[in-house]
């Protein structure tokens, strides 16, 4: 086959198989899956998701310029307000439009720029606002399609290392003595150019449902129809100089076509454009392209392993995709050599047949393949040697020290860190990590000054004291543990140990001069101005012609800003909030970031470059009030500050982390006193470590509570558990108040916009802290605590950090995770369920408290553990009182959002849903309340009062939703009921779920609850004995419950339960 050319009926095979693979995962009515799976994709494009600050197209195709041209580009945001038009409707109702413009139009209107990358320059397309639309939908689509391949890896980015890992793993298993393994890393090679949407089309129709058969055709037709707009340089010269001569063919030919000297179909005379049939554009159809290309490799890979099976030869295979690249594992199994050999054989011509095979489908295989190598791999620059994984982890090196051009010295700072959290997870090990930052200290302190301004030694004296980041002060952290913790531990550790930070903190919150960065974090509002504004400030000028005071609008009516938007009004609103950001200032950056920061080292401590106040921008005509109110960072430095500390809850409010922060710095303390020893552990793979996992959390988050309490949005939970957590937060934050406009006014409000405080609210929570790590196995025998054996195993290649004589368990972080890795351990032994039912009680019952009901709260499997604990401690309680039973019920209340009860009848679930008939019978609210269920349908509802029911409708939505039922709209019409519950409301009309109000009881508190705790097999479950069991809720434990520990097991009537317990080997000697 010819470039550019293809086999239709291996176009058709593919997307065929395609459909047989949707069979199996989805059912017979997988169409219908697949359709709404689509369907979803585009309802949920918002013109706020399109409004982007990225560049936008304006150039026309139909008139060619006269005189020297310069391209201007404006943002999408711009773009999209021009065609104010199209906000009316949604973008999924406008799409019809949007395609009928650019067809009358005739096809895409693309610009070019070159941007500058590794290994040389790269053509970036920028196209008018309609097209980046229409290929905004047609993405959705091809996005829809990779989420269902598993192999597809742009839409399954955190499987890339865990699938070859796995494959690896599952060969290893294997029981049969002789095994092979061929490995293949390929890559396509003019991807872009070699592709014909044409193909892209055919696959598309023959493989969806057809109401995306008109969309999918006359819109990707349009990438037949790309004109391409000529460089400035280039256009100016044939303008100017047409006499020019050319000595290369190509540049030749186009300046004829420009003269008219040549017909060429690809370019008229005079015109300022290309007319480009052939190719998909580099990251255009990138999705596209990549869905496609996994479906090739779904065909081959069955077409294999259909062929080995008749050869009767077990395989096991693995493929990766990423648009042009891709990778495959083969492994084979046998019993005799003679198979294996075989095997091996028909393995290898596989991975070679492959660059024939793409052929047919309109794929070139690049010369930079590796194919049928042993047991190494490569995808997207990560390699698999074997069970290790390499990575190139120099390139996080360079990455990490570099001139970053932010506003804000703290952002600046937080940025720098997560380059150094990426080296460290690129498998530096901690000591790098610590050089790295000790490089980005020196690189930070020089741009400020160090050397060359000549106030730098009184300036850095003066700094040393106060140790304030947002005036240059640089955090770092523990060498044995840096990158690890995060850079809030670091500033929580230096406001802890420096008086005059802590006081310096407190005034600011006094003070209001505190803003909110990006990701949340509350610091002094220190902002360096490098002359960026005015390119934001010309954006804004330009948004306030279509919406003058706008942010009047959102000032005096900030409601906008917590809901979704509604009508055109919101949806301008909400777009041009992305002005505000402090971000923006860096996506508009100009090319010279690097000059310009350079040269601020000169001026940037003893001149007034630095204004005081939010980071977030203010109102246009604000701006000239802003420009006076500047300062140096020496006069900010200087600044005297009252002699008061931080208060708890102001302490509480900027790190919610502390106490996680103390285990942390309790557990650097102890490990500071090991010794670096050599080892001789050479496998290195990627591993998942919890550094925070979220223990405990509020009920609701702070911005559902404020929409609740300022804005009367309903929620799904009570209104008691709504006033427990808004009590809570104004613990927190005393200057919350009852109405957003008040608390912007409060005197103690740090914050001087709507704007900002919604950013600050949007922001608080609790985070876990999860850091990917590359480097030697931290799931070891030696230590219960897997963040010890990081860092005791990860100080760089071949060293590690021991202390003789001890156990390294004996330094682990404190936490619920002994008691859960006890009782999984329990669970997963074969024990009959009685004795472990008497050891899980003995667990919980002596154990730590898990949570004590409050407001603020553990992760769910940990609030329903906390329930099933107070249970047992309740039944074995001589002395209970029924105020301890109440407490368990109001604890069980608050864990559901409002709801207690449980089921008389459970249904078993399926892959499709659930079967069976079941029965819930409990409390919603102030509503006793019976659900009747027949597979995964609700067929009727019985309620002890309708009007309480009303009531509590968003309550019993909740319940229902969780319970992942349905409700049939024209289910039992002819009952006779008079209320029905349909569209999570109850109404008159006769559609959906009959409703029936009779009398019910559920005595709550009225006598001394019976709780029963049954253990089945690996579930610990908690029922009510109400005269019929309730099942409340329960427990199972999962693989990462379990922590294996080596400490010697002394003697013990039960060897085997010792060395499980302690190792995971279920035998008395090992």
């Amino acid at each position: 086959l010819k470039f550019h050319e293809f086999s239709r009926r291996a176009n058709c095979a593919a997307a065929d198989n395609l459909r047989m693979f949707w069979r199996k995962e989805f059912g017979r009515d997988f169409d219908n899956k697949i359709t709404d799976m689509i369907l979803r994709r585009m309802v949920s494009i918002s013109w706020d998701k399109v409004a982007t600050l990225k560049a936008s197209s304006t150039f026309d195709p139909k008139e060619a310029p006269e005189g020297k041209v310069r391209t201007t580009r404006m943002r999408v945001i711009i773009a999209v307000l021009q065609n104010e038009g199209l906000i009316g409707k949604k973008p999924v109702d406008s799409i019809v439009n949007i395609l009928n413009w650019v067809d009358s139009d005739g096809g895409l209107r693309v610009d070019l720029f070159k941007k500058n990358q590794h290994g040389g320059l790269r053509e970036i397309y920028v196209l008018e606002l309609h097209s980046r639309i229409l290929q905004l939908f047609l993405e959705e689509i091809s996005r829809a399609i990779c989420d269902t391949i598993p192999m597809e890896m742009m839409m399954h980015a955190s499987e890339k290392l865990r699938r070859p890992q796995e494959h690896i793993i599952r060969s290893a298993r294997r029981p049969e003595k002789f095994k092979t393994n061929v490995c293949s890393s390929n890559d396509a090679k003019v991807w872009n150019q070699g592709h014909l949407v044409t193909k892209f089309i055919q696959f598309l129709v023959r493989a969806l449902p057809t109401e995306f058969h008109g969309l999918i055709i006359n819109g990707m037709k349009q990438w037949l129809n790309k004109r391409i707009k000529l460089p400035d340089g280039v256009y100016n010269l044939l303008f100017f100089k047409p006499e020019t001569e050319f000595f290369g063919k190509e540049e030749s030919t186009l300046s004829d076509a420009y003269r008219g000297l040549v017909e060429v179909p690809w370019m008229k005379m005079g015109a300022n454009h290309m007319n480009i049939r052939s190719g998909m554009m580099q990251g255009i159809l990138h999705y596209t392209s990549s869905a496609y290309h996994a479906s090739v490799l779904m065909l081959r890979d069955n077409l294999f392993k259909s062929y080995m099976q008749k050869l009767g030869i077990k395989v096991l295979t693995t493929d990766l995709v990423s648009s042009d690249d891709s990778s495959r594992l083969t492994d084979t199994f046998s019993t005799s050599e003679q198979l294996a050999k075989r095997g091996l054989i028909f393995s290898r011509a596989d991975h070679i047949a492959i660059a024939k095979f793409s052929t047919f489908f309109g794929i070139a295989m690049s010369p930079k393949s590796s194919i049928a190598t042993s047991h190494v791999v490569e995808f997207n620059s990560e390699f698999y040697i074997r069970a290790s994984l390499a990575r190139p982890t120099y390139k996080w090196v360079v990455a990490a020290i570099g001139v970053i051009e932010i506003e804000s010295l703290f952002e600046r700072q937080e940025l720098m860190y997560n380059l150094m959290v990426e080296l460290l997870e690129g498998g530096s090990g901690f000591m790098q990590a610590h050089g790295t930052q000790l490089a980005q200290a020196f690189l930070h302190y020089k741009l400020l000054g160090a050397g060359i301004n000549k106030l730098w030694a009184t300036y850095s004296h003066k700094l040393t004291d106060i140790a304030d980041p947002s005036l240059g002060f640089f955090l770092t952290d523990p060498p044995v543990a840096c990158g690890l913790f995060g850079l809030n531990f670091s500033f929580w550790s230096l406001v802890l140990a420096n008086e005059h930070l802590n006081c310096r903190l407190q005034n600011q919150i006094e003070t209001g001069n505190l803003t909110s960065t990006t990701k949340g974090s509350l610091m002094n509002g220190v902002q360096i101005r490098y002359g960026n504004r005015a390119r934001v400030l010309k954006i804004l000028e330009d948004a306030e012609s279509y919406y003058p005071g706008w942010q009047d609008v959102i000032e005096s009516d900030p409601q906008v800003l917590y809901q979704h938007p509604s009508n055109k009004r919101d949806v301008l609103l909400r777009m041009l909030v992305k002005l505000t950001s402090p971000s923006v200032t860096a996506s508009l950056s100009a090319g010279n970031a690097i000059s310009r920061m350079i040269s601020s080292s000169v001026y940037v401590i003893t001149h007034k470059a630095t204004s005081l106040g939010s980071a977030w921008f203010k109102l246009v005509e604000n701006y000239q009030e802003l420009n006076s109110k500047r300062y140096s960072l020496f006069q900010l430095l200087a600044m005297d500050v009252d002699r008061k500390p931080l208060t708890p809850e102001n302490f509480q409010a900027l790190f919610p982390l502390s106490k996680q922060y103390q285990q942390a710095d309790d557990l650097i303390r102890k490990v500071s006193k090991f010794q670096h020893t050599h080892s001789n552990q050479r496998k290195r793979l990627r591993s998942h470590i919890a550094v925070f996992p979220v223990q405990s959390e509020v009920a609701l988050s702070l911005e559902d509570v404020v929409r609740r309490i300022w804005f009367g949005q309903v929620l799904p939970v009570s209104d008691r558990v709504v006033r427990a957590s808004w009590a809570h937060y104004k613990r927190l934050f005393p200057w919350l108040l009852e109405d957003p406009i008040d608390t912007l006014k409060s005197e103690d409000c740090p914050f001087d916009s709507q704007i900002s405080l919604r950013n600050f609210v949007a922001r608080q929570g609790l985070k876990s802290r999860f850091v990917h790590l590359t480097g030697a196995p931290v799931r070891t025998t030696e230590s219960h605590d897997m963040i010890l054996t990081a860092i005791c195993n990860n100080q760089k290649p071949h060293v590690v950090l021991s202390l003789e004589g001890k156990s390294r368990d004996q330094h682990k972080i404190h936490s619920f995770d002994s008691m859960v890795a006890n009782l999984a351990k329990i669970l997963a032994y074969p024990w009959n369920n009685e004795e472990k039912l008497r050891r899980v009680s003995n667990e919980l019952e002596f154990g730590q408290n898990i949570w004590d009901g409050g407001v603020v709260r553990p992760p769910p499997r940990l609030q329903r553990l906390s329930v099933i604990q107070d249970a047992i401690r309740y039944s074995r309680n001589p002395s209970k009182t029924l105020s301890d039973g109440q407490k368990i019920y109001d604890k069980i209340s608050l864990m559901k959002g409002g709801s207690i009860g449980g089921w008389l009848r459970r249904q078993s679930r399926t892959d499709t849903g659930w079967s069976g008939s079941g029965v819930w019978f409990g409390k919603t609210g102030d509503t006793i309340i019976r659900l009747e269920l027949q597979g995964g349908e609700l067929l009727r509802m019985t309620v002890d009062d309708i009007e309480s029911a009303k009531r509590d409708r968003n309550l019993i939505a909740k319940l229902i939703s969780d319970m992942e039922v349905f409700v049939k709209p024209s289910s039992l019409t002819f009952s006779m009921s008079n209320w029905f519950w349909f569209g999570s409301n109850f109404s008159r009309e006769r559609i959906g779920c009959p409703v029936f109000v009779g009398k019910q009881v559920f005595n709550e508190a009225s006598e001394m609850p019976r709780f029963v705790t049954r253990v089945l097999d690996s579930s610990i479950r908690l029922y009510l004995d109400v005269g019929r069991m309730l099942n409340i809720c329960s427990y199972n434990y999962q693989s990462e419950d379990f922590r294996w520990y080596a400490t010697s097991p002394g003697r013990s009537a039960d060897a085997v339960w010792e060395n499980w317990s302690r190792k995971g080997f279920l035998s008395a000697v090992h």
